[in-house]
């Protein structure tokens, strides 16, 4: 369609560069996010502040914390453990690509991407969940956990 062509347009200009996902974030004021990580160091994340009130919006990752500005891109693996804050009495807009690392061939690419569709479907299986149940279980972790 028509929706965000200029976006689209812009990424598909980045020579080298695969997007996986594409987002648009808009972050509520007084906005606090959960830490949380990827699994994979295949896929690399950018943040591009959209409409980012001065100062207000941070990004960390790990122990370091960065302001995010209007125009300017944050790059990070995503597998280290990261958040977004705005202590903004404003909602503040950020685009978030996550792409594949540059080392990916194509090949390889393709099949991450079967493999992330193959593990979706899977943990939609009951006999997955129940599995995941065992195997925790047997290893004295909370069955609650294993079901989150």
């Amino acid at each position: 369609g028509d929706r965000f062509r200029a976006t689209r347009e812009a990424l598909a200009s980045l020579a080298g560069l695969r997007p996986y996902e594409v987002t648009l974030l808009r972050l509520p004021p007084q906005h606090r996010g959960e830490v949380h990580r990827g699994d994979s160091n295949c896929i690399l994340t950018a943040h591009l502040g959209l409409d980012v009130p001065d100062r207000r919006c941070t990004l960390r990752v790990g122990e370091e914390s960065r302001p995010l500005r209007t125009g300017e891109v944050a790059l990070f693996d995503h597998t280290f453990a990261h958040s977004l804050r705005n202590k903004s009495p404003t909602s503040c807009t950020i685009l978030v690509c996550q792409f594949f690392h540059p080392g990916i061939c194509e090949e390889e690419r393709w099949v991450l991407l079967y493999l992330a569709e193959l593990m979706d479907a899977l943990r939609q299986s009951p006999r997955y969940r129940f599995a995941s149940l065992i195997v925790t279980e047997a290893n004295g972790l909370d069955a609650e956990l294993a079901i989150a």
